[in-house]
């Protein structure tokens, strides 16, 4: 669902969107999608071709199965080496068991077999394999992991950069405990060099999930924080990265006190690579933690990477339950019979977490027709159903203002203003109020139904991004664990 953002009439300005949700899988379902990366390999060289996984959930996906099939490599360029923990390879088919995916979790590091370039053996196309990946759990967006055909090829001599990077949880190689809100964790980003040539003053940047923010690069000082401290802008001048050596960060993030939980918050990316590359020397050191930048000269042989597919990963960060409290009230309003009643309704989110993708639903009484609503909003049956969602940060108050016409002689007590997200609400007593709209008099009509003009009835309006300026940060991505995952 694409996530609308409106401001309130009289503001200035414009909210900032939240990004979209992933689409949502059926309850109780897993919805796994993959990526195969790391497909060329360089002359006289071996590496590992990577199938990303994520489960965008809400449910975990249990035993999931990578299913390849490599007999139409053509082993005159290269070999497919299939490891020890896959089954046999029975007509080039084998099948390697992942284990299993919490919802919102990245794979970044399985690799289902190696590719090795022949010997001094010829460049270009190499045949192709296929990939397909299921699960024990049903998932019913089938179509991003179904059998796919990838193409193999052989590049000439050139360095050749591969990422992995973990999920951010807890602790870093431990048990996958989810981070609590306000607390510290470990990220480490690793670059191993698969090529033949020497990668010469290799660069790299690191973007966090949203909700989470750099504290320190331990170890090393190649990399500089942008102003959120979001962003890691890394490079390692005057180094060099010979082949089969790695370029490894360690940082420590912090989770904000208001990340929603329990869920994954995804969109953490890492990707990289280097200004120029050499032929190789005698240095056998990573460039990592204890190392430092150096002038050294050396002589550019112009080569770029010869597989950059596999220089980019994903990953999320795994937040523990974090509830929010929302609250909604709306004024009373009155008015003769044709004329427009503008009515003021107030959302408020008292934390401790954001509430990403909040709702908020106007129902028109019986008897007025919604004429008008902040900005950005949209009708969806013209008079009757408006929509917009988004963020509401912890802490947060806005109003807005909705117009309804009053458009007979009755109005019916059906009105009602109602708020929700999708986090555990810890008071849902304010999550509702009554729109009270009164004809001239005054005293609140509530009587029989009588007809109405055309365009009249019940209005939903779904208040996200919202009436109310709310706050606006760049595009996320959370995955909410249905309650059986």
């Amino acid at each position: 669902m694409g996530l609308r953002s409106f401001v309130a009439f009289g503001a200035v300005g414009a909210a900032v969107l939240l990004a979209a949700p992933p689409a949502f899988a059926a309850p109780g379902d897993a919805d796994v999608s993959f990526k195969v990366v790391g497909n060329t390999v360089v002359q006289n060289a071996g590496k590992p071709v990577y199938v990303q996984l994520f489960n965008s959930g809400p449910a975990s996906a249990e035993n999931i199965v990578v299913k390849v099939d490599i007999s139409g490599v053509d082993t005159s360029k290269l070999e497919a080496r299939a490891p020890a923990t896959c089954s046999e390879p029975d007509g080039g088919i084998f099948l390697c068991s992942v284990g299993s995916l919490v919802p919102g979790e990245t794979n970044t590091g399985f690799s289902p077999f190696d590719i090795i370039a022949v010997t001094d053996g010829a460049t270009g196309g190499a045949g192709s394999f296929t990939i397909e990946v299921t699960s024990d759990t049903p998932d019913s967006n089938g179509d991003n992991n179904k059998k796919v055909e990838v193409p193999l090829s052989v590049a000439d001599l050139a360095y050749d950069f591969s990422v992995t990077v973990q999920d951010i949880w807890a602790e870093a190689g431990g048990e996958p405990n989810a981070v609590a809100p306000g607390d510290s964790a470990p990220l480490v980003t690793f670059f191993r060099n698969f090529g033949t040539q020497r990668a010469v003053d290799p660069v790299w940047q690191v973007s966090l999930p949203p909700f989470v923010t750099f504290v320190s690069e331990d170890g090393s000082s190649f990399c500089t924080f942008n102003q959120p401290k979001t962003v890691a802008s890394c490079k390692a001048a005057g180094r060099g990265v010979n082949p089969g050596r790695n370029v490894i960060s360690l940082f420590t993030v912090k989770v904000a006190k208001d990340a929603p939980g329990p869920a994954a918050l995804a969109g953490g990316i890492v990707d990289g690579g280097a200004l120029s590359s050499a032929e190789p020397n005698d240095d056998d050191s990573d460039v990592g933690p204890g190392s430092e930048a150096r002038n050294a000269a050396r002589q550019s042989v112009g080569t770029g990477d010869g597989d950059p597919t596999d220089n980019a990963a994903f990953f999320s960060a795994h937040v523990s339950s974090n509830p929010a409290d929302l609250a909604i009230a709306a004024t009373k309003g009155s008015g003769a019979v044709g004329s427009v009643v503008k009515i003021t309704i107030t959302i408020e989110n008292k934390g401790p977490a954001s509430s990403p993708d909040t709702k908020v639903t106007v129902t028109a009484p019986t008897g007025t027709e919604l004429v008008d609503m902040p900005t950005n909003c949209e009708f969806t049956t013209p008079g009757k159903v408006g929509t917009c969602e988004g963020l509401l940060s912890a802490g947060e108050k806005n109003s807005g203002t909705f117009s309804f016409k009053i458009a007979a002689t009755s109005v019916a007590d059906d009105g009602k203003a109602t708020i929700e997200g999708p986090l555990e609400d810890r008071d849902t007593t304010n999550n509702s109020a009554a729109i009270v709209i009164t004809i001239d008099s005054g005293l609140p009509i509530t009587g029989v139904k009588v007809s109405v003009i055309a365009g009249t009835g019940v209005a939903v309006l779904l208040v996200g991004a919202l009436l109310f300026v709310l706050a606006r940060r760049r595009r996320v991505e959370l995955v909410t664990p249905s309650h059986d995952a």
